[in-house]
């Protein structure tokens, strides 16, 4: 039986922002935190601003399942524009404003969108962040309320691209909300209540629907920063007592190098959410050192950024965990036959499910549907990830499936050997690929950050022979200022390979 649209479950943010225009009208919703300029906007102003974004979009020929781009530094204009596009049932298409002009072309062939926001100016028409709030204040609210939204499309999200070019993934309105749901309950949070920052891209799905959208459509305060900056970081969570943000491995340790991480008042950072990569133990560590205590994400972007999560509670005595999984994602971790493995430290591949999950990828201008799989009583698609269980339960993710090095007849797992590079021979980042090799197929190659000093090869071999089998052990190592990363803050492992041509 088909329900009528009336009597469908409605998951629209937009309805949800209206919803809170009437409860808190006055209450703080929106800050834009930019060096030398702040502007607030209460939860009405916001509404409003949504209304007007909606009718713009309107009076420029967007519709439903139309898709509208923004690719610029984090503005406010991203999420007014992912809320306007759900009012009218349109697809929100946030694109990375770092991409390299020949990704920034597949990424648009890829989007086919009607309107561009954004300062790239190679996009058609493009109109700056600028440019859409002057139009949108000149233009009457949309008359028509938001469109009730279930299962359609309303968010393309393009994937870090990694270890491959970047994936257009469909995220329906139910999808969101479920992940949005997934968040609250794994991470106790209430959204009228947060005051969330913003400072990983707003492109990224860790940005995006990593609790931002849920905290601003809830009624809470979003503070968004245009970019990250350690500094900006730390002084943003002391002035406006921030207490929930999203910050990947990389970012950590640039607040850690910061001078001024001593001494900022980060007391108020009660749900430092820590994902996007490995976090390794000594990064874990340094949080606590200094009163925080982080939670270990691990999300994809086809599950809205949900999958599982560490409690601080549960986090001692599991450094490398990722926890279990987050309310309403169903995981497994399976064999190359896709049959559940129940044995304790066994690696697998990670497959993850649950309403949260995408609709698809963007492909030939079509929907190209995940490859479900039937599992322990659930469908559930592969995540591309390796991982086991421990004794209790907790997920460990050892890396990427595709970036698991054959060596010598072997196979590596790349998170086993940076961990002790970190660790164990003081490195400040590092990140392991395999190089062509006459002898062994491919070779272990590291490419690191040092710490106090920038060690010979012998001697970081040496410092991790007790802790790292020998065929494991890097022999090549290439040292840089900084890795190279893609837009989202993760490492680009494509781009380290040149380190060794």
């Amino acid at each position: 039986m088909t329900l009528p649209a009336h009597a469908r479950a409605d998951y629209s943010n937009a309805r949800q922002l209206l919803n809170s225009a009437h409860r808190r009208p006055n209450a703080v919703s929106l800050i834009h935190a930019a060096p030398g300029y702040t502007r607030r906007w209460t939860v009405r102003e916001v509404a409003d601003l949504v209304a007007r974004a909606a009718s713009w979009l309107r009076n420029h020929g967007v519709g439903e399942g139309d898709h509208v781009v923004c690719c610029a530094p984090n503005d406010p204009a991203h999420l007014i524009l992912a809320l306007a596009c759900q009012w009218i049932g349109a697809v929100f298409v946030p694109m990375p404003v770092t991409a390299a002009p020949a990704e920034l072309r597949m990424l648009t062939a890829i989007a086919e969108a009607r309107v561009y926001v954004g300062t790239r100016q190679e996009l058609a028409d493009v109109v700056s962040p600028g440019e859409f709030f002057a139009a949108i204040s000149a233009v009457a609210p949309i008359d028509t309320q938001p469109a009730r939204l279930s299962e359609a499309i309303v968010a393309m999200v393009f994937t870090s691209g990694s270890s491959g070019d970047p994936k257009g993934v469909c995220l329906s309105a139910g999808a969101l909300w479920w992940s949005a749901l997934a968040f609250r309950s794994g991470f106790g949070y209430a959204p009228a209540s947060e005051t969330e920052l913003v400072c990983a891209p707003l492109s990224h799905i860790g940005g995006l629907n990593g609790t931002t959208l849920d905290v601003l459509a809830g009624g809470g305060t979003v503070v968004i920063l245009p970019r990250f900056e350690p500094r900006q970081v730390l002084d943003t969570i002391e002035r406006f007592r921030v207490s929930m943000g999203f910050v990947v491995p990389t970012m950590v340790r640039a607040l850690r190098a910061c001078p001024q991480w001593p001494h900022a008042d980060l007391s108020s950072w009660r749900r430092p959410l820590v994902g996007g990569d490995a976090l390794p133990a000594s990064l874990a560590r340094s949080l606590r050192r200094r009163g925080l205590e982080p939670i270990h994400v691990w999300g994809l972007t086809e599950a809205g950024g949900a999958g599982a999560c560490l409690s601080p509670e549960t986090a001692p005595g599991r450094d490398g965990s990722v926890g279990t999984p987050l309310p309403y994602v169903d995981i497994a971790v399976c064999d190359d036959d896709a049959r559940p493995i129940t044995t304790a430290g066994q690696i697998g591949h990670v497959w993850i499910g649950g309403p949260g999950s995408f609709s698809g990828y963007r492909h030939d201008g079509g929907l190209q549907p995940p490859s479900w799989h039937h599992i322990a009583g659930t469908d559930l698609f592969d995540s591309g990830d390796l991982g086991f269980w421990d004794e209790q339960g907790y997920l460990t993710i050892t890396g990427r499936a595709s970036r698991m090095i054959p060596t010598g007849g072997e196979l590596l797992a790349p998170s086993q050997v940076e961990t002790a590079l970190i660790d164990v021979a003081g490195m400040l980042e590092a990140a392991v690929i395999g190089v062509p090799d006459d002898y062994w197929g491919q070779a272990i190659a590291a490419v690191c950050v040092p710490g106090t000093q920038a060690l010979p090869l012998d001697e970081v071999r040496r410092l991790l022979r007790p802790h790292v089998a020998g065929w494991k052990l890097p022999r090549h190592l290439h040292y840089v200022e900084s890795l190279p990363l893609t837009a989202s803050g993760k490492v680009d492992y494509r781009r380290l390979a040149e380190f060794f041509a």
